[in-house]
């Protein structure tokens, strides 16, 4: 199974039937897979490359450095750098769909979040200037052009499902902005610790509305096959400025299961599953999180609510959910 490489630029430069176009071949791929890919979405091939530069620039720093500005584990957003194994996405997920069979299993990366910039509730936290210089403007200059995107994607999405202008897109990035930009690094790691069960991250979804990633060519990105319910399949890298978009919880939430949350991991690339013994190489990814504001209910929108579709979910606010689900992270 291979998705499909949509052009966003036909939504955003295109004709009336152009966007219409675009919007019901978005929707069609979200609602078969929960994942699309997307070309020619605004951050160009250069762009790509020199963003995936910072990541590994980042991670190269000394660990003193990144321990000064290290998340201490806990329910809020995550700031800053989080350690090898600080985050525990088995956990995350078994405790919400499979409670009598808790996984505990750290996953084998390494991570750096940050929040919108200049977020005072939950403050940003960055090396020093002398330690990377450039490092900081150049992220916030990201996140803010990663922002723009994923409000395009939404737009495209109301579009595509009859929605006024705004349904989803006036419920993000706005004074209570909960949006997450996080640079990965998953170390090498020998292929026998992965046969016992050691997973890059283990099988999840994404906590926010929609997750807009770029990936290495290093390959182990799976998302689940819809149509064989527990098997995944590989999401393989393609041209290096292409764009993986995929469906979180929030939105799975809104739309009352019209349009469901993308379950993915990260294992072995697929060239190295035949293999007896390897050492599998490092891997480097970058996801920008959607999120919908703090302040804003995650119930069931009205248009998804009728005698026949009772609401599946309860009122909670963003920052209430999140907090929720990330204290089984930790």
């Amino acid at each position: 199974m291979s998705l499909p490489v949509l052009n966003l630029s036909l939504f955003t430069n295109g004709s009336a039937e152009d966007r219409a176009t675009f919007a019901a071949q978005l929707l069609k791929s979200l609602s078969d897979h929960g994942f699309v890919k997307l070309c020619n979405h605004g951050m160009s091939e250069e762009m790509v490359e020199d963003l995936f530069e910072w990541n590994r620039r980042f991670f190269r720093i000394p660990d003193y450095e990144k321990e000064r500005i290290a998340h201490k584990p806990s329910p809020d957003p995550q700031r800053g750098w989080s350690r090898i194994g600080a985050e525990n996405t088995a956990t995350i997920y078994s405790r919400q769909f499979a409670p009598d069979k808790i996984v505990s299993k750290s996953d084998a990366k390494e991570h750096f979040d940050q929040g919108p910039p200049g977020d005072v509730q939950f403050p940003n936290r960055w090396p020093a200037e002398s330690t990377l210089p450039g490092f900081q403007p150049y992220m916030e200059n990201c996140y803010l052009t990663c922002e723009a995107i994923s409000g395009q994607i939404l737009s495209a999405m109301e579009l595509g499902l009859g929605l006024p202008a705004g349904a989803f897109t006036n419920m993000c990035t706005h004074e209570a902005n909960a949006s997450e930009f996080r640079l990965m690094h998953y170390p090498p790691i020998d292929l026998a610790e992965m046969r016992k069960g050691q997973n890059r991250i283990s099988p999840h979804f994404d906590l926010g509305v929609i997750t807009l990633l770029f990936q290495d060519n290093v390959g182990g990105l799976e998302m689940e096959d819809r149509a064989r319910p527990g098997e995944f399949v590989p999401v393989s890298p393609s041209a290096p400025a292409d764009m993986v978009v995929n469906i979180s919880e929030t939105l799975q939430r809104w739309t009352n299961d019209v349009i469901r949350a993308g379950m993915h991991r990260v294992t072995l690339p697929p060239q190295l599953k035949e293999v007896e013994a390897a050492t599998i190489p490092e891997r480097y990814s970058i996801t920008y999180f959607c999120k919908a504001d703090r302040n804003v209910s995650l119930a069931p929108l009205p248009q998804f609510v009728s005698k026949e579709r009772t609401p599946a979910y309860d009122n909670v606010t963003a920052l209430e959910y999140q907090q929720r689900r990330l204290l089984a992270a930790y």
